[in-house]
């Protein structure tokens, strides 16, 4: 009867995947608009177009296997060969056809959709890293058909967001493994469907064994064959399990890079990350640490080079701690009424609910009321490598933290404004030092009860520190010329000898051994302000400044500060 449900689900839900059209990449769809005004445009800038979009690249394929059919099987093997089959003549009308397609005009189910695309992408540059290890010449086939296996995912979200945020919400609050949820939902797996539109779209052989995961071995027994491999070198990977299903196969470095992608999503030092990874060195018989790197270095390469919106860059999670396992919350038997529970609520509700969980989750993180510079926990700074600082990019689990009502911002609508532009600020994978600087002191002068704010810049080893970046500063000529000596030793120097902060309050009893420079009072005339060291990598950047004036300042806006300090750090890490 399981098989027969399958088969039916599987039926019901292939054609509207392999016939829907999906919403393009925000910057493709405006660069696709230039090209096309464009007379002269080149089949080479079509090309280097769509190996920037993983949409594109889809609808590309299906579209090439539409009008060759049989004369495209086995060439569908890189972007570039569908280009050059299609011609201008057929990729003008169809590239028209897909810019002027509709955006998700529901924001949560928006943000899915590229969260979706964001995974698959990262998927298809990890399997494409490892075939440096094994089969070096399959790059292109390994990325695209790590691309294809998130297809599914990405129409579902189109057009089945309710079914979606319940498989959601099974996996992230319940602990329910994927495929148990997937199935219980739709009656299928995304696995299955990624494999039935590779073979209706008649990719080549090899694409298609490795999009058909169905025979592959267990985590369980990958894991045990991992054990024995690293407790001797000379006992390899086995061919086949006992129940003799395949193990050395293509589709186990697309599976192996998806759940990878997966799980770097929630964090990097996981205890299911680390299996994985170590699962993956055994499978290309390399050392651990060799694997480990190789996939940092493709995460941060990918950050740094592609940008989908709303998505969190993969390299976003790399300098936050190792996170509490967690059990399953509900039984096989349970889960039956909890989906039909569960696909009764509304879309907006699910996702809702979803991100309030995750909110009060990551806050917890952020508590904390001493105020010493010693006392406050602060990120660690490292060696500039890619296991460390460099390659940091801020997650959304340093969100501002929330206050009973307004907390530290001006009003309701300020307080949104903040906080669209703080997710924006962390996903965001190129940025220069002055754009990081500038954007963020100018949205805290802006949206909070924070009127100044000030970076003062550590330019070497024995000058003193310099006003570079001031907003709300007009007013006080001093503070934006504001030099301060870092001799004889004061508070700012013990700042730049390692990542801390300050709030400088004449009535807390631990700051009154704090030692603040006499240029530092003189320009900002006032007792109560908060300082914060910058790092950029393991060197010291400078010191960020801010004050309310006169008006006395709030634990509020000292997390809120303190959490800025910390962005501003990773953000400066990853600039150019």
């Amino acid at each position: 009867m399981a098989a027969a449900t399958s088969l039916n689900s599987l039926e019901q839900w292939l054609p509207k995947l392999t016939q829907s059209s999906l919403p393009l990449l925000p910057q493709s769809k405006t660069a696709l608009r230039k090209l096309l005004r464009d007379p002269e445009v080149s089949l080479a800038a079509i090309a280097k177009l769509v190996d920037r979009d993983p949409v594109l690249q889809v609808h590309l394929i299906r579209d090439c296997n539409r009008h060759f059919g049989d004369r495209a099987l086995g060439r569908l093997t890189h972007t570039n060969h569908c280009v050059a089959m299609l011609g201008l003549d057929r990729l003008q009308p169809l590239l028209k056809q897909l810019a002027a397609t509709p955006d998700i005009t529901d924001e949560p189910l928006q943000q899915a959709y590229f969260d979706a695309v964001n995974l698959s992408f990262h998927s298809a540059a990890l399997a494409a890293s490892w075939t440096e290890f094994r089969n070096p010449r399959q790059a292109n086939e390994m990325h695209l058909a790590a691309i294809l296996a998130g297809v599914p995912s990405w129409c579902l979200w189109q057009f089945a967001g309710r079914e979606m945020a319940v498989i959601q919400q099974l996996w992230r609050h319940y602990n329910i493994p994927v495929e148990e949820a997937e199935l219980a939902v739709l009656g299928c797996t995304l696995r299955d469907l990624a494999a039935a539109i590779s073979q209706q779209w008649q990719f080549p052989e090899q694409m298609v064994a490795a999009l058909s995961r169905s025979a592959l071995p267990s985590l369980g027994f990958l894991w045990r064959s991992t054990r024995r491999y690293e407790k001797d070198r000379n006992c390899h990977l086995p061919n086949r399990t006992p129940a003799g299903k395949l193990v050395n196969t293509p589709a186990l470095a697309i599976s192996l890079s998806h759940s990878l992608a997966t799980e770097i999503h929630s964090s990097w030092f996981s205890h299911q990350t680390n299996r994985l990874l170590r699962i993956t060195a055994t499978y290309l018989d390399q050392p651990y640490q060799r694997i480990r790197r190789a996939s940092m270095e493709a995460s941060l390469n990918f950050s740094n080079a592609c940008y989908i919106p709303q998505a969190l860059a993969p390299a976003s999670g790399l300098l936050w701690p190792t996170q509490p396992r967690r059990r399953r919350l509900v039984t096989p038997a349970q889960v039956p009424p909890l989906v039909a529970s569960l696909l009764a609520t509304d879309t907006a509700s699910l996702m809702t609910g979803k991100q309030t969980t995750d909110i009060a989750t990551d806050n917890s993180n952020t508590q904390g009321n001493n105020n010493s510079d010693d006392s406050i926990p602060v990120t660690a700074v490292t060696k500039p490598t890619v296991e460390s600082a460099t390659a940091a990019v801020p997650t959304a689990a340093s969100a501002p933290p929330p206050g009973s009502s307004l907390g530290p911002f001006l009003s309701a609508e300020a307080k949104k404004k903040f906080e669209t532009f703080f997710k924006s600020y962390q996903a965001a994978a190129v940025m220069t030092e002055s754009q990081a600087c500038e954007q963020l002191l100018t949205q805290l002068v802006a949206c909070t009860t924070l009127k100044r704010t000030l970076l003062l810049r550590k330019e070497s080893a024995g000058q003193p520190l310099s006003a570079q970046f001031a907003q709300g500063c007009d007013d006080w000529p001093l503070m934006k010329k504001l030099q301060v000596s870092l001799q004889p030793i004061n508070l700012l120097t013990r700042l730049t000898n390692k990542p801390a902060a300050s709030w400088m309050n004449p009535n807390h009893a631990n700051n009154r051994g704090n030692i603040v420079p006499g240029t530092l009072k003189q320009a900002a005339d006032c007792e109560q302000f908060f300082v914060m060291s910058v790092f950029q990598g393991s060197e010291c950047f400078g010191i960020l400044y801010a004050d309310a004036h006169q008006q006395g300042l709030s634990e509020l806006e000292y997390k809120l500060f303190r959490v800025c300090g910390k962005a501003l750090s990773k953000r400066l890490a990853l600039a150019p």
